[in-house]
């Protein structure tokens, strides 16, 4: 279940497949669809949920077709639900019947399988539509280290800001730059004040939503792309989908541990990984990777074949792997 009505795909793997996307706002506009749609609906072979609170109504749905269900858990949601109120104990019900449960990284695996017990998951990452994406010719020398996603604490923003002293003393022309929405003006507010208390006016710069043309410009320019995304329990970092893109177009990148980063980066591979919350470790690593340019250019490279293992015709396979492998019932 996903969005915007009916589509034929060809997925290239010798399996055309027909799908029918489902988007609803509410249970009750879902029900409506069902019972608008319901003769349509019986040609189908499977369900597969990919928005974690709608996997009681693909569990119910399943039963009144008889078809099997598989649900995708990516990241806070995965577990946000799972309380002892009513709801929670639907979603629960809902996972141990779920034919599979595909968890974009280990990470959100761990942490689902803290909270229940269940033994129908399976790791299958996140992809890219890796043709999208244009392998720059990086032209540029600037120091440009940019950070991209909603301007808010689990990003980890403040992580970034609060290493820069000790980036700048060893790489004094370095510039990061913060991309994203940034409507969440009491996050925002802190990190302008730390960047006046820090004295990094003019090596910090906030820039909140930019157009594609500009993101653009900076994806040309930037020597790293670093997201540290700080996990709480039932908040954190299902994958890092930004990594893997900023791979495909040449861009070495830096993550922290303790979050499904650790998925979406080969650590000393396609990118680095720092301890979780350790600013020591990432300024040291963000100067690593500014100062050694050949080591950089290995981290590009390899990124670079990184993303393309995780292009959607590759992950696809998997899927379908164990669509048929079930259990089904």
């Amino acid at each position: 279940m996903a969005t915007d009505g009916e589509r034929d795909f060809s997925l290239q793997l010798g399996v055309p497949t027909n799908f029918f996307r489902l988007g609803c706002t509410s249970y009750i506009q879902a029900v409506l669809f069902y019972l608008t749609h319901r003769k349509k609906l019986q040609q189908y072979d499977l369900i597969h949920c990919f928005v974690e609170p709608y996997a009681p109504f693909a569990m119910y749905l399943s039963r009144l077709l008889h078809i099997p269900f598989f649900i995708t858990v990516h990241g806070s949601y995965a577990v946000r639900t799972l309380g002892n109120d009513w709801f929670g104990m639907m979603q629960r019900h809902a996972y141990r019947a779920a034919a599979k449960i595909f968890c974009v990284s280990t990470y959100t695996q761990t942490a689902l399988l803290k909270r229940i017990d269940v033994t129908n998951t399976e790791v299958i990452p996140n992809g890219i539509n890796s043709s999208v994406f244009k392998k720059r010719i990086r032209t540029s020398n600037k120091q440009i280290i940019l950070g991209v996603g909603a301007l808010k604490k689990r990003k980890g923003f403040h992580l970034v800001i609060d290493a820069m002293p000790e980036v700048l003393r060893a790489i004094p022309d370095a510039t990061y730059y913060l991309v994203g929405d940034d409507s969440n003006k009491e996050y925002v507010g802190m990190l302008q004040q730390r960047i006046a208390e820090l004295g990094l006016t003019h090596s910090v710069q906030i820039c909140g939503q930019l157009s594609e043309e500009k993101l653009h410009e900076l994806y040309s320019e930037a020597a790293l792309f670093v997201l540290t995304s700080v996990s709480t329990e039932n908040d954190f970092e299902g994958f890092g989908l930004v990594f893997l893109e900023a791979n495909a177009v040449g861009i070495p990148v830096i993550g922290m541990k303790g979050s499904g980063a650790e998925q979406a980066i080969k650590d000393g591979y396609s990118g680095l990984l720092i301890e979780e919350n350790n600013v020591t470790d990432l300024s040291a690593k963000i100067v690593q990777v500014l100062a050694d340019k050949s080591g950089a250019e290995a981290l590009v490279a390899n990124g670079y074949n990184w993303a393309t293992a995780h292009d959607w015709s590759r992950i696809v396979e998997k899927y379908l792997e164990l669509y048929s492998s079930g259990p089904i019932d």
